[in-house]
C-alpha cells in the first residue's frame, strides 16, 4: 500500500477495501511423512505469537474503552501496565498516552511521549504504509502538531481524540502533520524515513 492510499484510508476518504483470503490444501500427499520436531516448535511459536497479539489487544481496547468513557487516570495506568507487560509495543503505548495528557491538559508530559515515540519510529528506516505502526504514527504527528501551534478547530479535535464522532477538517489536518514534522526537524529527531513521509505530503498539499 502506497503512502497515498493509507493516508486516504486514515481520513476516511471513499475506498474500496479489499479483501485478502488465505487458502489452505486439503489435499492429503500420497506419502505421509513425520513432522519434524523444528516445524513443531515452530507452529508451537506461531500459536504462542498469536495469543500474545490476542491479549495486547485485549489490554489496549480496555485502555481505548477507558480513556472514552472519560476515565483517564485508568487509562494511563492500563497503558503503563501494557508497557511493563509488553515492552516491545512500548512506542504505541507512549503515542496513546501522549493523547491522553492532551486532553487532560498536560501538555509537558505529552511532548515527552511524544518524542520519545518519535525518536524510536525515526530508526525504523522505511515506512511501511500497510502496518497499523504507521496508522499510530500519523495519529501522534497531529497530536504533535496540536501540541505545537494553536488551532482554530482545537475544541473539535479535543473532542475527536476523546472518542466523540467529530469530523475534523482535512486542510487543518494536514497542516497539523506537517507542523508535527517541523516540530521534530527544529528538535533534532529527523531520518530519511522522516523525510520521506514529508516528501509524500506535498505531493497530497
Amino acid at each position: 500500500m502506497k503512502f497515498f492510499d493509507k493516508i486516504k484510508d486514515i481520513f476516511n476518504f471513499k475506498k474500496e477495501s479489499q479483501k485478502k483470503e488465505n487458502s489452505v490444501s486439503t489435499t492429503e500427499p500420497a506419502t505421509k511423512e513425520k513432522i519434524s520436531e523444528s516445524e513443531v516448535n515452530e507452529i508451537k511459536d506461531e500459536n504462542t505469537e498469536q495469543t500474545e497479539q490476542k491479549e495486547i489487544q485485549i489490554l489496549a481496547e480496555k485502555a481505548f474503552e477507558a480513556k472514552v468513557n472519560g476515565e483517564y487516570d485508568r487509562a494511563l495506568k492500563l497503558w503503563n501496565e501494557f508497557c511493563e507487560e509488553y515492552p516491545e509495543a512500548k512506542a504505541q503505548a507512549k503515542a496513546r498516552k501522549a493523547k491522553i495528557y492532551i486532553i487532560v491538559g498536560q501538555n509537558d508530559k505529552a511532548e515527552k511521549e511524544l518524542l520519545e515515540f518519535f525518536d524510536w519510529y525515526s530508526n525504523k528506516g522505511s515506512f511501511d504504509y500497510s502496518s497499523s505502526y504507521f496508522t499510530v504514527f500519523i495519529s501522534a504527528l497531529q497530536d504533535l502538531g496540536f501540541y505545537a501551534e494553536e488551532w482554530e478547530d482545537s475544541d473539535d479535535y479535543l473532542k475527536n481524540i476523546s472518542g466523540e464522532d467529530i469530523s475534523l477538517n482535512k486542510r487543518l489536518t494536514m497542516k497539523r502533520i506537517q507542523s508535527g514534522l517541523n516540530y521534530l526537524k527544529n528538535n533534532d529527531i529527523w531520518s530519511s524515513s522522516l523525510e520521506e513521509v514529508e516528501k509524500n505530503l506535498g505531493a497530497l498539499s
